[in-house]
């Protein structure tokens, strides 16, 4: 047999791992962690970074994100029995409300309507919340036992949708389509009278809920007029002011004060959530079109996990179920029954909707787990499920506490690997090349906050960026990533006399490559290091800043890169197939872009020498 050169130089198939390691592609992995298959190399994943100050063991119990009406971003979490959010300029958590129910799970739907910029929230024992982006340190608490009711929501086409209320975790609750607007106009409100020397005042308006853009403040002498901009801020010629929307209070400094007995006199509009809003589930003995409703899904008696939308009709999730609810246009109607049965999904968090459809954790039959995702059949007009995970086996996992998220390219599951009490996996689905990967993770829900992902933690009150820098909050991030077992297309016994490994690699990496050669235990070939003889001298490849999926990956942490490629001699060893390992135990970028087989050379039709 003349010499002969095998190289891998696609990696575009991700982890396959329900056949034997000899029988997937050349282009796939036997098992990986923490590396991503990206096509034409394999990338060590970015690390994780704490966001703010550092909290203690627990849980997060939700995370949720807001603009305000000038698109500054909010990002709040539950942790303990606290509602917090994050204050960029301090670089801490700020609570808010500190009388929740510990480390129960809280909902979070952002809402935006003429009167604001609003993040709704509520849980099975806490709730309805909603603050206002405007002043994002106050809450409001709109339950209501007449009007409203505790549970999980999401917010679609006008109107609040909930489930998983206490005792009643098979029924579908809809709130009114929301007709607050017109708000409530409010006119010749005092709000005080000029000493001839005041210059700042202060109160509450007599209906809080102030709607933005409608406060205006006149004083009669002198003539000045302030308004509000939507988002807090009292401005006119003559003088500046606040409002607090949620709470009434206000606020006014004058560069002139006000005569003796000149009037301040304020005229806005305020809200009425429970009156024919989202907060409000009630409807008439003869029921009206926009008004609340509920619908029972008690089939199977499994509870509602989850309602998701799909192409204007809702999907409930139930644990062992799927119910489709299609509501007709004018609302005066609805298709409520069950989809599919021995289907469902282990918790609330476990699926997502998107553009192409619903992806969702399927624990519905007993004898398998697998991810599928719910879209139209290329075929037909028909609504399917169709198996995404069918090259992995999902087995070993516990869902019972998933997460999932859309980030990018990907998807994201947060899960429990073997014996896990909490969530230490990330499941990752690139849509792009159709595979998946593995990385380390404890989280247990997801944001995505200033174009960034972010998770809240399965084991520490802790909120921490995703893909963010090269190291795990300080700790070396160690990936694994293994070839297929591979006869490298020769059904003969053979030798390979050397092995080329290519990629690039910061100063500061190692990669250590190793081989099995028929099954037989793994011998470290060397090492890579990134001050080697063996890397190209030039100014490199600097990563961190590129575009990653649709949002920036590590954009704030870049890295310069260098490219190496180092030869192995592999020794005398005669083998069927062979794989290659791969591991890192530094910090710093890496990847490798191809790994060749030199020098192959038949030895004959024999067995391997273990066998004989």
């Amino acid at each position: 047999m003349a010499y002969v050169v095998k190289p891998i130089r696609t990696f575009d198939k991700g982890i396959i791992d329900v056949v034997g390691d000899e029988k997937i592609p050349q282009s796939a992995t036997s098992a990986s962690r923490n590396f991503l298959d990206l096509g034409d190399k394999i990338e060590l994943v970015r690390g994780q970074l704490l966001l703010g100050d550092r909290g203690g063991v627990g849980l997060v119990s939700g995370l949720g994100t807001v603009r305000d009406t000038q698109e500054t971003e909010y990002l709040y979490r539950k942790v303990g029995t606290n509602l917090q959010y994050y204050d960029e300029s301090s670089e801490t958590w700020t609570t808010v409300k500190s009388d929740l129910t510990e480390d129960e799970d809280l909902s979070f739907a952002p809402y935006r309507t003429p009167a604001g910029s609003f993040l709704w929230m509520n849980g099975q024992s806490d709730g309805p919340l909603r603050v206002n982006a405007a002043n994002p340190a106050s809450v409001s608490d709109f339950y209501d036992a007449a009007k409203n009711y505790k549970g999980f929501i999401a917010i679609q086409d006008g109107r609040m949708f909930l489930w998983n209320n206490e005792g009643n975790e098979t029924v579908l609750y809809l709130s009114y389509i929301d007709d607050d607007y017109p708000y409530t106009a409010i006119t010749g409100e005092s709000f005080g009278t000029g000493t001839g020397s005041q210059t700042a005042f202060s109160g509450t308006v007599a209906n809080p809920l102030v709607t933005g853009r409608s406060l205006q403040v006149v004083c009669s002498s002198p003539s000045v007029t302030l308004t509000d901009d939507g988002n807090g801020a009292l401005t006119g010629t003559g003088g500046e002011g606040t409002i607090n929307y949620t709470t009434g209070a206000w606020t006014i400094d004058y560069d002139v004060a006000p005569v003796l007995s000149a009037t301040l006199v304020a005229a806005y509009d305020y809200e009425k959530p429970k009156t024919h809003g989202l907060a409000d589930f009630t409807y008439s003995a003869t029921r009206i079109a926009g008004e609340g409703d509920f619908f029972f899904q008690a089939d199977g008696s499994d509870p509602i996990h989850l309602v998701l939308p799909y192409d204007g009709k809702f999907y409930a999730f139930h644990e062992n179920s799927i119910w489709i609810l299609d509501l007709t246009d004018d609302d005066t109607n609805a298709t409520n029954k069950v989809y599919r049965e021995r289907t469902g999904i282990p918790n609330w968090r476990a699926a997502i909707s998107t553009g192409e459809g619903i992806y969702y954790v399927d624990e519905g039959d007993d004898n398998k787990k697998v991810v599928r995702l719910l879209s139209y059949d290329q075929l037909s007009t028909k609504v399917i499920p169709t198996d995404k995970s069918g090259a992995l086996d999902l087995s070993s996992y516990d869902f019972s506490d998933a997460a999932c998220v859309e980030y990018g390219d990907y998807l994201i599951w947060a899960c429990k690997e073997g014996d896990a009490s909490n969530n230490n996996l990330l499941l990752l689905y690139n849509r792009k090349w159709d595979l998946w990967n593995k990385m380390d993770g404890l989280y247990r829900c997801f944001s995505v906050y200033g174009g960034a992902l972010y998770g809240g933690s399965s084991v520490d009150e802790n909120v921490y960026r995703i893909f963010s820098g090269f190291d795990d909050d300080d700790a070396v991030i160690a990936g694994t990533w293994e070839s297929r077992d591979w006869d490298l297309d020769v059904e003969e016994l053979k030798k390979s006399k050397k092995l080329v490994v290519e990629g690039e690699m910061a100063e500061s990496q190692e990669l250590i490559v190793e081989t099995s050669f028929d099954e037989q235990d793994w011998v470290e070939q060397g090492t890579i290091t990134g001050t080697g003889e063996y890397i190209q001298e030039g100014s490199g490849t600097t990563y961190g800043g590129s575009l990653y999926g649709d949002d920036t990956y590590g954009a704030d942490d870049t890295v310069t890169a260098f490219r190496y490629m180092r030869e192995f001699k592999l020794g005398s060893v005669k083998f069927l197939r062979a794989k290659v390992r791969f591991r890192t135990e530094s910090i710093g970028y890496l990847s490798v872009k191809q790994f060749i087989y030199k020098d192959v050379r038949s030895k004959g039709f024999k067995l391997p020498s273990m066998f004989r």
